[in-house]
C-alpha cells in the first residue's frame, strides 16, 4: 500500500498509523469502492463510520489533524469528510 501511494508518507520511511489503519479498515470493509472512491474517501469512510451523527467538535479537530498530517488541509479534510458521510448514508 505505501509504494503503491495510498498510505501517506509525512517523512521518508515513516508512516501514519491512524492513516494506515483508516485505510486498512475500509478496504477491508469495501475492497470493490478503494479504486473508484480512492485513498482519501476511503480513510474519511472508515473514520466517520464510527462515529456519531453529531460529532463532537474536539473529534472533528482531531480528523483534520490526522489530514494535515499527511499533507492535506482543512478545508480538503471537511470536503471529504462531507462525501463520507453520503457515501454512507446510501
Amino acid at each position: 500500500m505505501a509504494i503503491d501511494g495510498l498510505i501517506k508518507s509525512p517523512a521518508r520511511g515513516l508512516y501514519d498509523a491512524a492513516w494506515a489503519f483508516c485505510y486498512y479498515t475500509a478496504s477491508k470493509a469495501a475492497p470493490d469502492r478503494v479504486k473508484e472512491l480512492g485513498a482519501d474517501l476511503m480513510v474519511a469512510w472508515s473514520w466517520a463510520g464510527g462515529q456519531p451523527s453529531n460529532i463532537p467538535k474536539e473529534d472533528l479537530s482531531l480528523f483534520v489533524e490526522l489530514f494535515k498530517r499527511n499533507g492535506l488541509d482543512r478545508d480538503y479534510a471537511l470536503m471529504t469528510l462531507g462525501k463520507a458521510s453520503a457515501f454512507l448514508k446510501k
